[in-house]
């Protein structure tokens, strides 16, 4: 699958079929999950399998109750051996630790949708009974949940802001670079790129029915002058 089709056809699964994960399916997406990047290379991800059906309810609960979860054949629980961060970078470890997992999640929701899998990222926990359920050590934190399985039916696509809204230039605020017209130098050009195509198709259109339209009158009127005409 392209990398293009992969981020747009990732989308949040809240309902997967009862077929089981194949194992050698799930180290693919763990792998994937360390080869993100992390602040000072630290990687303080760390990662709880979990398919037992019982633990699997348990968290779900844990969850605030979305028991939609339990459907999921395989909940992985990325932690954040946060410790190891915070000595190397003391003042603003905490936000790298998170950030770190973060970017670990996303590669692994990425290469679940490359393997035909869905995901759902889960950040609303009691964080104290997710601990107890997994034995989590006191010195690690369960930083969010991601259900995985094989999709069932995934959740509508939901729009996205346009690069114009999100984009600043060299300072807040600033929608246009140097020399540049318009709000944002590329959106606008596709889409007036766009709007321009449709234009000559629709005129390419209506000039063919034009023209139809005068050979079936032509045609009409020589019948009519002629009825043994073919």
């Amino acid at each position: 699958m392209d990398f293009s089709d992969v981020l747009e056809k990732r989308r949040s699964c809240h309902f997967y079929r009862s077929k089981p994960v194949e194992f050698d399916l799930i180290g693919t997406v763990l792998y994937a999950g360390t080869q993100a990047p992390s602040a000072g290379n630290v990687q303080n991800w760390e990662f709880i399998v979990v398919t037992d059906q019982g633990k699997r309810e348990q968290v779900a609960k844990a969850c605030i109750d979305q028991t939609w979860m339990v459907n999921a054949p395989v909940h992985l629980v990325i932690c954040n051996n946060k410790e190891r961060v915070t000595k190397l970078y003391p003042r603003r470890g905490a936000l790298y630790a998170t950030q770190n997992c973060a970017l670990a999640a996303g590669n692994m929701m990425l290469k679940a949708t490359e393997l035909g899998l869905g995901t759902c990222w889960i950040g609303s926990f009691d964080e104290t009974a997710v601990k107890r359920i997994l034995r989590i050590p006191s010195s690690v934190e369960p930083e969010l949940i991601l259900t995985l399985g094989y999709v069932q039916e995934l959740d509508q696509p939901t729009s996205r802001e346009p690069l114009s809204v999100v984009t600043h230039f060299e300072t807040y605020g600033k929608r246009n670079r140097e020399g540049d017209v318009g709000v944002f130098p590329l959106v606008p050009r596709v889409e007036r790129t766009v709007e321009e195509a449709k234009a000559t198709v629709t005129d390419l259109h209506n000039q063919s029915k034009k023209r139809l339209s005068r050979f079936f009158k032509w045609l009409k009127k020589k019948k009519d002058e002629d009825p043994e005409s073919p």
